[in-house]
């Protein structure tokens, strides 16, 4: 195996007038079967433009078998339109610096437990940590292979 996704994050921010608990309740959408007490979660409090608090959560699985999972369930669950357009924006999408690929999911779709891409502000962002063990990765290829792209 050349290529391994070595790190998912998912983040959000969670504004006074929105509920964590339903927040976290779409991230269980996104991450079905997969045992919680895996995850690193962090939270930080930001300031908004009116000085309102805004919660902002970060939610990582570091062993490979269970982002194998998240990520086989999320391909699942993408429509092949989506799959299509992230195929198409992947030269955007992808930091080759950190060898991360990223997806924004519409929240309020997700709390209906839909799936939708967007590029929207009320999002739940997923970021993909890729890890290669050769100079020639084909990190495309990668995520061709795991479904997430077409």
């Amino acid at each position: 195996m050349d290529i391994i996704a070595s790190k998912l994050t998912f983040s959000f921010s969670v504004h006074v007038t929105e509920v964590t608990e339903k927040n976290m309740v779409a991230l269980l959408n996104l991450t079905k079967g997969i045992n919680q007490d895996q995850a690193i979660i962090t939270e930080s409090i930001l300031e908004g433009g009116y000085g309102n608090p805004i919660k902002f959560i970060e939610v990582s699985f570091t062993k490979t078998t269970t982002i194998d999972k998240i990520i086989k369930y999320i391909s699942s669950r993408l429509s092949d339109e989506d799959k299509e357009y992230l195929g198409s924006e992947f030269e955007n999408r992808f930091d080759s610096k950190r060898n991360t690929f990223f997806l924004r999911f519409d929240k309020n779709a997700i709390y209906m437990d839909k799936l939708l891409i967007t590029d929207s502000s009320k999002i739940i962002k997923l970021a993909i940590r890729l890890r290669a063990f050769t100079k020639q990765a084909n990190y495309k290829s990668f995520l061709i292979e795991r479904g997430i792209i077409t």
